[in-house]
């Protein structure tokens, strides 16, 4: 007894220890390993990392600061977390924060990874970076969330600067509600590069420039930024340009944005998704979607997505829908930028007050681009001083004038020629017909084609009427006008079967039906969906199997359940790429009774004599199963075909009575045949019609 309860106050002792362990730090230099055993680190002091020392932080680590105290990296910081246990750097109060993590520039490599940093208050110099303060280029920032720090100056998230050489690395990071008083809300960087990837940036603040990003190229720099979210930032008062990203000076080897989504930022001034400032190279905006940006103050230039000054800006293959501006328009380009605008859609934009929707101060191209569903104010749609060009656009639904301004060509909206689809359109080649969208209701506008290849009014006149100068779509044909194309080289779905027939299916046993689906085409046949109604037919199908490749196919396998009698018809709706497919479904149940009595079980397997016998076109069959066996029932006819399946499964003790629908079988003589295990029995019917 004395032995257990020792043990027992041992177990106690190691469950507390471990319970409550954590380890204390009072300040000065920090290196070797912190584990997530001694976890929670609390520290009381600031903390350094010194030039000749390395400092390993384990998954699930939590290091607290419990007062504002921060940590300086003169060596290297190796902080990698993992997916399921990241690594934290936090205030133990919230209000007061700590001074964040700053990394010098004689720093060697600093690597944090699946780390977050939270609650950091203005640390380093000059009240800049309130989460991390970085100076040195060797440092990556992978997979970590920067939320909820604050800088009196620049970078409320993180703030860069750095001199020469690569760039830190940041991709797959969240930067969440960090606000800066001055520039750069989530991200301030200020560098010769700056490559971003994958991030989302989203609710951030600052009372100037670069809600959510504030980027300072030098001469020689390049600045690409890639499959990254801007929502909901905001750069507040009247001098507030850039809600998603502000991008200031040089960037001699261009400025780079594809892919990127800017989602409801807001600039108190100019800029709302974009503010260019200064750029004296190439800036591609290629691939992005705009949405519901917005621009409330009336005086700026506007530019509600994008306003732009300096260098050569060409915006390709965007999206601009639901933006809204009081003055200044959707897009707004000075007398310093050189604009081209290409294969891109703008639909349902606001401009409340003056100068149009797209408003250009600049020289400017506009080419196979629509404008569609616009409020452009008194002064028109487009709204242009310099030399503009415009050619193979379409402009419908637009709300007041399309074109105004000092220099509007000659002829423009003059509906005096026809185009190669054989539409109306002016000298330039532009129509003002309805593109046809997919599905204006939720953002889905890709131009379609509902009878392809059918030329009939179901064809977008937007396909086949770019301009034919224009690099051909991918599918080899003609531009067409918008960001997206119809692709004529469409994959051909077939299926194996345009009706899946389960039959009859005993209730309480599935029937399973294979379904091949081909791609007979020359393009990749994308899968989005299976869908059906019907709760007793289900299939396997896994998006994961969604691309099916030219000339290949791929099974799905369709199951049937029945529930009861009732005869049931279904349709499989598979949506695609291609024309939706539907295959037809169909089933009944057929109800076996078993009696399970215990005092009424059977001892021995019998098979009775049907009835009635004979019959039409329904009799009914009675079997015992004394003991649990797999059973088979089955129909021939005289000739020793089998012609139905009545039962074939494992079934338990009990009586059994089972009615059998002869359907469309001619009149004549028919045996059913009973097989357990070593037992056999057949007996005869006759069918009489």
């Amino acid at each position: 007894m004395l032995q257990k309860i020792r043990i027992l106050v041992f177990i106690f002792l190691f469950l507390s220890q471990v319970a409550f362990s954590q380890t204390t730090i009072p300040g000065g230099y920090v290196s070797g390993t912190w584990t997530a055993a001694a976890s929670p680190y609390n520290i009381h002091g600031d903390i350094t990392i010194h030039a000749d020392s390395i400092l390993i932080i384990e998954p699930g680590v939590d290091v607290i600061f419990q007062n504002f105290y921060g940590i300086t990296v003169e060596g290297a910081l190796i902080a990698n977390g993992t997916r399921q246990d990241s690594i934290s750097f936090t205030a133990a109060d919230t209000v007061i924060g700590w001074q964040g993590l700053e990394i010098l520039q004689t720093a060697d490599t600093t690597h944090l990874n699946h780390c977050i940093i939270e609650y950091g208050r203005a640390t380093g110099n000059d009240d800049n970076g309130g989460g991390i303060y970085c100076l040195s280029r060797r440092t990556d920032i992978t997979n970590c969330t920067i939320q909820k720090n604050e800088a009196e100056g620049h970078g409320g998230g993180l703030y860069i600067d750095v001199d020469i050489g690569n760039p830190p690395r940041i991709s797959n990071c969240g930067v969440y509600k960090n606000y800066a008083t001055s520039s750069g809300g989530g991200i301030f960087y200020d560098g010769p590069a700056i490559i971003l990837n994958d991030c989302n940036v989203v609710h951030n603040i600052c009372q100037d420039r670069g809600a959510g990003i504030y980027c300072f190229g030098w001469l020689n720099g390049r600045i690409e930024i890639n499959n990254c979210i801007f929502e909901y930032n905001t750069a507040r008062y009247g001098t507030g340009n850039g809600g998603g990203i502000y991008l200031h000076n040089g960037a001699g080897q261009g400025i780079f944005i594809s892919e990127c989504q800017f989602l409801t930022n807001n600039a108190d001034n100019n800029g709302g998704g974009i503010y260019i400032d200064y750029a004296i190279q190439d800036v591609l905006i290629d691939k992005c979607h705009f949405y519901d940006n917005y621009c409330p103050t009336a005086g700026g230039f506007g530019g509600s997505a994008i306003c732009a000054y300096g260098g050569n800006l060409v915006v390709s293959h965007c999206i601009f829908d639901e933006n809204i501006s009081i003055e200044g328009g959707t897009y707004f380009c000075s007398g310093s930028s050189q604009s081209r605008i290409e294969s891109c859609t703008f639909t349902n934009n606001v401009n409340y007050n003056l100068q149009g929707i797209i408003r250009l101060w600049s020289d400017a191209t506009l080419v196979n681009t629509i404008v569609s569903g616009s409020r452009g104010g008194t002064a028109g749609i487009i709204f242009y001083t310099g030399i503009f060009q415009v050619n193979h656009c379409d402009f419908s639904n637009n709300s007041g004038v399309n074109f105004a301004g000092s220099n509007i060509p000659s002829g423009i909206g003059e509906l005096v020629n026809i185009n190669a689809n054989g539409d109306s359109c002016d000298i330039y080649s532009n129509i003002f017909l309805d593109p046809l969208f997919a599905d204006t209701t939720n953002g889905d506008y890709r131009i379609t084609w509902a009878n392809w290849p059918i030329a009939d009014s179901t064809k977008s006149p937007c396909i086949d009427a770019g301009d034919p100068a224009s690099p051909k779509d991918p599918d080899n044909t003609v531009a067409d006008i918008g960001a997206f194309y119809f692709n004529q080289m469409r994959p051909l779905i077939l299926a194996s079967d345009s009706l899946l027939d389960f039959g009859v299916v005993d209730i309480g046993q599935s029937q399973d039906l294979p379904l091949m689906i081909f791609n007979t085409g020359t393009d990749s046949l994308s899968l989005y969906n299976i869908l059906n109604k019907h709760s007793v037919f289900t299939h396997n199908w896994n998006p994961a199997d969604s691309l099916v490749l030219p000339g290949d196919s791929f099974t799905v396998m369709v199951s049937y359940a029945p529930v009861d009698t009732n005869l049931i018809v279904d349709t499989l709706l598979i949506e695609n790429n291609d024309k939706p497919l539907q295959i037809q479904l169909q089933g009944k149940g057929n109800q076996i009774v078993g009696i399970a009595d215990n005092s009424t079980l059977p001892k021995v397997y019998a098979l009775y004599p049907a009835y009635p016998n004979p019959f039409n076109p329904v009799t009914h069959i009675s079997f015992d199963v004394p003991r649990v066996s797999k059973v088979t029932l089955m129909v021939y006819d005289i000739l020793g075909r089998k012609v139905s399946t009545l039962v074939n499964k494992k079934m338990h003790p009990g009586k059994y009575e089972l009615t059998w629908d002869s359907g469309d079988l001619p009149s004549g003589l028919y045996f059913y045949r009973l097989e357990v295990n070593e037992y056999i029995d057949i007996r005869k019917m006759v069918l009489i019609k």
